[in-house]
């Protein structure tokens, strides 16, 4: 009777150290989840900022270019002297531009002649992140490695189209070309 009771504390011993595992597990999945999803928030609100100063009035696109890229760096991005490296280390951004992960500018279907698609102006940050932990060290799938991509990672993009404002260039070329037709030449107001 004594084996049958060690036995018994044996395997309630390895029960325990089993479902202690498994629950940690989930502790630390919803744990990195909650923070990735609190990252995503933190880009969301930096993608939303940068392009209102993307559609701010300048006196050149460049300098609507550069607002928002600094509206980016200050949010996401360690600082000025380092455009590159990620503030929050649950992500990093992807793809090229500057910085890192931010395309600033036209959309890829941006029809400047098309009242439909004549807005679609703003930023674009794509980032990615580990979300999944792999406990058992499994090889990444083709796709994965294609993408660049290790198992468990998650790629996501965010972005504000939110238009923007004709620069004080473009509306001086403007009001030119309207005096050139023929038509009185227009006085500059508030905008074009």
């Amino acid at each position: 009777m004594k084996t049958k009771a060690k036995n018994q504390a044996g395997q309630s011993t390895l029960e325990f150290v089993l479902t202690i595992i498994l629950l940690m597990g989930f502790v630390t999945f919803y744990t990195r989840f909650a923070f990735f999803l609190g990252y995503a928030n933190v880009v969301q609100y930096a993608t939303f900022m940068s392009a209102r100063a993307y559609q701010s009035s300048a006196a050149t696109r460049d300098d609507q270019v550069a607002a928002a890229e600094n509206v980016i760096v200050s949010l996401l991005k360690k600082g000025a002297g380092q455009r590159n490296t990620e503030r929050f280390s649950i992500a990093r951004g992807e793809n090229g531009g500057s910085p890192k992960g931010a395309a600033i500018g036209p959309a890829a279907n941006f029809v400047a002649t098309d009242d439909d698609f004549s807005w679609l102006q703003g930023v674009r940050y794509s980032f990615r992140g580990q979300l999944f932990v792999n406990l058992f060290g499994s090889r990444p799938t083709q796709a994965s490695a294609a993408s660049g991509a290790s198992p468990g990672e998650v790629k996501l993009t965010s972005e504000s189209w939110l238009g923007r404002e004709p620069t004080d260039e473009e509306c001086r070329q403007e009001l030119a070309s309207r005096s050139s037709n023929g038509n009185k030449p227009e006085e500059p107001d508030n905008g074009c």
